[in-house]
């Protein structure tokens, strides 16, 4: 019988590449001692490499942060910090739609038809949704700072951009049912009861040194994850924007400062030049961040979120699963941080300026 034996540190040390060596050769000798088919012998080495992975979580010398605390922690750091975290959202998909009865209503309403959705990606289990999972490193600001970043980068950039074909600047959206306290945190207290106690923090995706991977999980009846699937399955169904400001343009019609055929030509033009503008503003719920992982005042800290929300634009989902998917990639994304040179960055725009 054959045996490998890894010394914990000594794994955690090694790159992607001996990494993918090593369960290569795992696979083999598991092959040749087990008599797996090439799939059984893989699935089990990986298996395998999760678990230790999850073992090994203890030792990785950052500090667990309380949920509660990591929020409150973050908004109050000078400037901002590098963070590398995990996020659930539902996809974003144009489904075929089916004709069913609204219970409440009593009439016939559109509903996304996720048995014609399913059998077309070859899925025969029932399908309620699907999740996106979204892990980013990037320059996490404060919200004080984040707003000064947005507005000098991106709102007074866009706002010229728009002086120069004539129309309208960015309207700022008062949402009334958000408020937000001293220390920037956002905070929903509208009528909405499925949304009240929603707490939020904006970030730009589009930073320079931003890196990024995506993942999409297929939900079952039962909230569980069935498997997996890729971008290019999801591909034809994934919802394709447009750039915004259409409906700017669409008022030079309304006010005969021009033609539909001029319009549509100026916004093409004025498209191209957005997409030069390096900014991308989101939103991120608290209760959907799966895990952060960052240095705060030289101190290495982590939290996996023990209350992510269940229920992820009404798409059910069992939260302990997504903790335990979180912690599988624990050490992708721990090498992301160790790349990155985490810690407090110097903002050129510090929240100390006025």
């Amino acid at each position: 019988m054959f045996y490998i034996f890894i010394h914990r540190k000594l794994l955690k040390t090694m790159d992607k590449g001996t990494k993918t060596q090593l369960i290569q050769m795992q696979s083999l000798m598991e092959r040749m001692d087990k008599h797996y088919t090439k799939d059984q012998a893989n699935n089990h080495i990986k298996a395998k490499l999760i678990k230790e992975g999850l073992e090994e979580l203890d030792a990785n010398n950052r500090q667990d942060v309380d949920t509660n605390d990591f929020f409150d922690m973050v908004t109050r750091m000078k400037g901002g910090t590098r963070a590398s975290f995990g996020y659930v959202s539902a996809a974003d998909l144009d489904l075929p739609k089916i004709q069913k009865r609204n219970p409440d209503t009593n009439r016939m309403k559109n509903y996304p038809d996720w048995a014609t959705f399913g059998k077309n990606i070859g899925e025969e289990n029932e399908i309620t949704g699907v999740i996106k999972l979204g892990m980013y490193t990037l320059n996490w600001r404060s919200p004080h700072n984040m707003a000064k970043h947005y507005n000098q980068n991106y709102v007074t950039p866009v706002n010229a951009l728009r002086d120069k074909y004539g129309v309208e600047h960015i309207q700022k959206r008062e949402v009334p049912a958000i408020t937000t306290n001293d220390y920037g945190i956002s905070t929903y207290n509208g009528s909405k009861e499925e949304l009240n106690g929603h707490t939020y923090s904006q970030q730009d995706l589009k930073t320079a040194n931003t890196k990024k991977e995506i993942h999409y999980f297929l939900i079952g009846s039962e909230g569980n994850i069935l498997k997996e699937v890729s971008f290019e399955q999801l591909n034809p169904y994934i919802k394709q924007k447009g750039p915004d400001g259409i409906r700017a343009f669409k008022q030079l019609v309304a006010d005969g400062k021009a033609t539909e055929e001029e319009a549509l030509q100026m916004f093409k033009e004025y498209a191209a030049e957005l997409g030069k503008i390096n900014v991308k503003y989101q939103q991120f719920i608290h209760e959907r961040i799966l895990y952060i992982i960052t240095s705060v005042n030289g101190e290495k800290k982590r939290f996996f979120n023990t209350k992510l929300a269940s229920n992820i634009g009404d798409v059910q989902i069992n939260p302990q699963e997504f903790i335990n998917l979180a912690k599988k990639y624990y050490n992708i994304a721990d090498e992301q941080v160790q790349s990155s040179d985490l810690g407090e960055f110097d903002d050129d725009i510090p929240d100390s300026e006025e």
